[in-house]
């Protein structure tokens, strides 16, 4: 424990799932946080079971003109600037979930796309605007998925590819300027977006280790990532996908 202590960080998403799971490992390590998603409800749920240190915020990502000013208010009730974030913020749509490609509509790229990539790219944008305002020596994390790596017909698995590449861009962008920025690629994991419910078998045919992951073990990396420990670690996308991409 500790790993993360006296730290500030900004998760997006973190509402349930992963991004639930990373901001309790983050309190957990001794960071102060505020989390974000489009329901109050979930975010008040969120910090009351994680505790003191968790505060929260509504907030569209694909809220691109007042991002800037979001992150801003955001450190003012952290009492300081922030050091960490978390982007894990993402949307999958039913077409994408069964590989749909000919029913796919521009609404649902615009929705998919606006989500996954173009509002990764914007925050990071503006938190690195933040962090070098600050003298911060920060950490950025994104969350993308092993979709990321794999043949897209589908906006979801499309999106992916452009935040691997994003994240290996900014990383070799940002170190030099004292900001590290790296990724975790998911595989199929007990979430909702999963399909996945409480009760439900984890068993996975298509991972090498016949289970799905938890969020939790997306979790454990993300708090590696956004720790000194990982100041060597530049642009790297880290699979979490049970042997899943080694089909």
């Amino acid at each position: 424990m500790g790993l993360l202590k006296g730290k500030r960080a900004l998760i997006t998403g973190a509402g349930s799932g992963i991004g639930f799971a990373i901001a309790k490992a983050y309190c957990k390590e001794g960071a102060s946080i505020m989390i974000t998603g489009r329901n109050e409800e979930k975010l008040a749920s969120a910090c009351d079971k994680i505790g003191k240190k968790a505060q929260y915020m509504v907030w569209d990502v694909t809220d691109f003109d007042h991002c800037r000013a979001n992150i801003e208010n955001a450190a003012d009730m952290l009492g300081g600037p922030i050091e960490i974030l978390v982007n894990n913020a993402g949307v999958l749509t039913h077409n994408d979930f069964v590989w749909n490609y000919l029913d796919l509509t521009p609404e649902e790229w615009d929705q998919v796309m606006d989500t996954n990539c173009k509002a990764m790219f914007f925050m990071c944008q503006n938190m690195a605007k933040h962090m070098l305002k600050n003298e911060i020596k920060g950490h950025i994390v994104n969350i993308t998925s092993e979709m990321g790596f794999r043949p897209a017909c589908v906006t979801y698995g499309i999106s992916k590819w452009g935040t691997v590449g994003m994240t290996k861009g900014l990383g070799m962008m940002l170190a030099p300027r004292n900001i590290v920025v790296n990724g975790i690629a998911p595989g199929a994991i007990t979430t909702n977006m999963m399909g996945w419910k409480d009760g439900d078998s984890v068993y996975r045919e298509s991972h090498a280790n016949k289970r799905f992951g938890y969020p939790e073990e997306i979790a454990e990396l993300a708090v590696f990532l956004g720790s000194d420990k990982a100041n060597n670690i530049v642009g790297e996308v880290i699979m979490s996908d049970g042997g899943s991409s080694l089909h």
